[in-house]
């Protein structure tokens, strides 16, 4: 599993179930500054595939930033 310290409260980890509901949250902090309403669902479809690559960034335990990303099989 990855798990990268940046200090002794600062690191990046891969996302897990468990971490999907406060990623929900911090997404809608970013809406609509900076994604549409409609992205949620997007997103809600990405988190829940077995096979993503999402991480989330903590500080002190707390999720303060996520991000990822996707290939598309058919272009990559």
């Amino acid at each position: 599993m990855l798990d990268i310290n940046f200090n002794k409260n600062t690191h990046i980890q891969k996302y897990q179930k468990h971490h999907f509901t406060k990623c929900l949250l911090l997404f809608r902090t970013n809406t609509p500054n900076f994604f549409a309403k409609e992205e949620e669902l997007l997103l809600k479809y990405y988190l829940q595939n077995k096979n993503i690559n999402y991480y989330i960034l903590l500080e002190e335990q707390k999720i303060i930033a996520a991000g990822g990303y996707g290939l598309n099989k058919k272009e990559n």
